[in-house]
């Protein structure tokens, strides 16, 4: 297992619609990649803008940091 790990989703209401993770092995800026699920996928295409709420979790020698991130959906 890894020191540090990242993980983030990205979520409409109390839906999740992507999610992402990635282990982190030096200082620095980490960029993370969200996927779209499958069952979200045809949801999003038919969006042409809306809001969501990006939800991010950093995991340090045991310990979680969580923050969250209001945006903006559009095309």
């Amino acid at each position: 297992p890894t020191a540090c790990a990242a993980k983030g989703e990205l979520r409409v209401g109390k839906r999740v619609v992507a999610r992402g993770r990635k282990a982190i092995k030096a200082t620095g800026i980490v960029r993370l990649k969200l996927k779209v699920l499958a069952a979200q996928r045809e949801r999003l295409r038919r969006v042409k803008k809306g809001k969501a709420t990006l939800v991010t979790r950093t995991t340090m020698a045991g310990k979680t940091m969580r923050a969250t991130k209001k945006v903006k959906l559009k095309r």
